[in-house]
């Protein structure tokens, strides 16, 4: 894949944050030029300790629950990021090693009875753009709405950062503000030291904006633009 970015633009459950609805989000891309290609999903569960270790017992933050995602786009893969940082990338046969972690790792679902949270929608085209407009389930119906934007045509964030940044403006508005796109990063720009981009690093900005809404953080001021909510999900 290309590189993308993910923000969150409404939510049934909120009004403090960027309302702009499905609707109106496909009424935008279409008069871009984008047309509907297909349909994507992601599928997320977390796998918590059974047995916490003796230093989790003393830090509780310190607790390594395994987030596992699947993504339509790469139906022979599971990705796997841990709450310190590590990611995986496997073929979906770990599905069965993970079943078989049961006496040490249990799912969400075994422990509240729940099924996965679902993030499902559409997939848009225009030149070498693709948009992925998802509704994030929890049940039966969708409680907040993200827009990803992938640029194909590279793999490299700090190359493509001035592109996304001008489709964003286009699909989200006329303020210009300046923003940054991504977080700095020590190594530097230059592209023979910056790693390309992976599907695991989209799905880790979904994972971000999963957390935020399990924290109840989701949320911005009624007086923050939708380029705020940009920020704070991007950096």
């Amino acid at each position: 894949m290309g590189v993308s970015t993910v923000i969150p633009f409404a939510s049934v459950a909120s009004e403090n944050i960027p309302q702009i609805s499905r609707d109106e989000m496909t009424k935008r891309l279409t008069y871009l030029g984008a047309s509907k290609v297909s349909n994507f999903s992601i599928d997320y569960d977390i796998f918590y300790p059974v047995y916490p270790s003796a230093h989790m017992e003393t830090s509780p933050h310190s607790q390594n629950n395994i987030h596992v995602f699947h993504h339509s786009d790469c139906p022979h893969s599971t990705f796997c990021i841990l709450d310190r940082g590590s990611k995986l990338t496997c073929e979906n046969s770990f599905d069965s090693v993970l079943a078989k972690m049961k006496p040490y790792f249990s799912p969400k679902k075994s422990q509240t009875g729940t099924s996965v949270i679902e993030i499902k929608g559409v997939v848009y085209a225009y030149v070498d753009f693709i948009f992925r407009v998802g509704g994030i389930y929890f049940g039966p119906n969708p409680k907040y709405f993200t827009l990803e934007i992938e640029y194909t045509a590279c793999e490299y964030q700090s190359k493509c950062k001035a592109l996304i940044e001008e489709m964003l403006t286009d699909i989200l508005g006329t303020d210009k503000r300046a923003f940054n796109l991504w977080a700095p990063d020590a190594r530097g720009d230059q592209q023979d030291q910056e790693q390309q981009f992976t599907v695991i690093d989209s799905i880790e900005k979904y994972l971000k904006i999963l957390t935020r809404i399990k924290q109840g953080n989701l949320s911005l001021s009624s007086s923050s633009s939708a380029y705020d909510a940009y920020n704070s999900f991007t950096s």
